[in-house]
């Protein structure tokens, strides 16, 4: 049965790769869905294109009114 399964995951890793089975999560894949990426790292992410700069520009915008907002609430 083990040697089966041995098999059955070398199969595996030959069709889908060598890290199938790694623990590790390498900084150029893809994150998981339990894994939580932070808005500095989205950000930094972005390709330095026109989608890139559009996007950034989406990005500062949101962050700057939810900035007002905040203000907003604290002061009055």
């Amino acid at each position: 049965m083990e040697a089966r399964m041995d098999r059955e995951d070398k199969e595996m890793e030959r069709m889908f790769g060598e890290d199938l089975f790694s623990e590790s999560v390498t900084s150029n894949s893809t994150p998981s869905m339990n894994e939580q990426r932070g808005l500095a790292e989205i950000y930094g992410d972005l390709p330095d294109n026109a989608v890139g700069n559009i996007a950034r520009g989406i990005i500062l915008l949101i962050t700057l009114y939810v900035a007002y907002q905040i203000g907003t609430v604290l002061i009055l």
